[in-house]
């Protein structure tokens, strides 16, 4: 090892240069950045497992404000039955999304399980949202199969029936 000061060649394990003695051990001058006391560990965790709920919470609840459009709503059929509500009920396994169709148009869909005609069925029930926050009926498939006269499965949906 050579000496930083003096260039001085030194046996490797050597402490201090064996010619002008300066120190070759580093000297920790770091100081800690912040001491917290054992309560505040305790309040920055709290605040720690606040976030994680708040969080999770927004993560939970998945839906847009167009789910929430359909959801809260209800149809001229059932007026004081809300579709989402009726829709929990009636269909096991409910899935809500919204998307955009390649029309445009802003599509709520809802996919859930149910019996129709004594028979196990998923369903698919679309509907259309507008600009000023109503809603339509768009389309109703049962199994895959396009309904044609859909509101029947709308009305027992939301009827419970």
């Amino acid at each position: 090892m050579f000496c930083p000061k003096c260039g001085e060649k030194n046996p490797d394990d050597a402490k201090f240069c064996q010619v002008c003695g300066t120190s070759f051990t580093v000297k920790d001058n770091t100081k800690p950045i912040l001491r917290i006391s054992k309560s505040m560990k305790w309040v920055v965790v709290g605040i720690g497992i606040l976030m994680i709920f708040i969080v999770g919470a927004l993560l939970i609840d998945t839906g847009d404000e167009y789910t929430h459009i359909v959801q809260q709503g209800s149809m001229s059929i059932e007026p004081n039955i809300p579709i989402g509500k009726a829709f929990d009920k009636f269909f096991s396994e409910g899935k809500w999304q919204s998307f955009k169709s390649k029309q445009g148009k802003q599509i709520v869909e809802f996919t859930g399980k149910c019996n129709w005609n004594n028979r196990p069925a998923t369903c698919k029930i679309q509907f259309q949202v507008f600009k000023d926050q109503t809603f339509q009926l768009e389309n109703v498939s049962i199994n895959d199969v396009e309904m044609t006269n859909g509101i029947q499965l709308l009305d027992t949906a939301l009827t419970g029936g």
